[in-house]
């Protein structure tokens, strides 16, 4: 592997990081701005409800099937003060674990296909 490689391979690396830190300052202040006091109250609402958590974490999955973007969605909600802190924590560990239950699913329904 020559120098050159390394260099590219390194600035493309921090030009990433760059631009996606970039965005999620951007995604935090246009929470901020578009956040209003019945989204506020919703998530307040949410934050009570143990099962409603694990709704949202589980459709905000699936909607976007990206646990990794519905993380950074969330700490923005909190950054802003959507969200409550704890309530955020437990959206994010129920997304992760929404992912990987899909992903067992659809492992299992390859599996199956295969087998028939």
């Amino acid at each position: 592997m020559n120098i050159l490689a390394v260099i590219t391979a390194v600035l493309t690396l921090l030009a990433g990081i760059g631009v996606f830190l970039i965005a999620c300052t951007m995604m935090s202040s246009n929470l901020e701005s578009a956040s209003s006091k019945r989204l506020k109250r919703l998530f307040a609402k949410t934050g009570d409800n143990k099962w409603l958590g694990v709704a949202i974490g589980t459709v905000g999955t699936a909607a976007i099937q990206s646990s990794g973007a519905v993380t950074v969605m969330i700490i923005g909600f909190v950054n802003v003060g959507i969200c409550e802190p704890q309530a955020g924590t437990e959206y994010i560990s129920l997304a992760q674990n929404s992912e990987r239950v899909a992903d067992h699913l659809i492992n299992v329904a390859k599996t199956i296909r295969q087998l028939q």
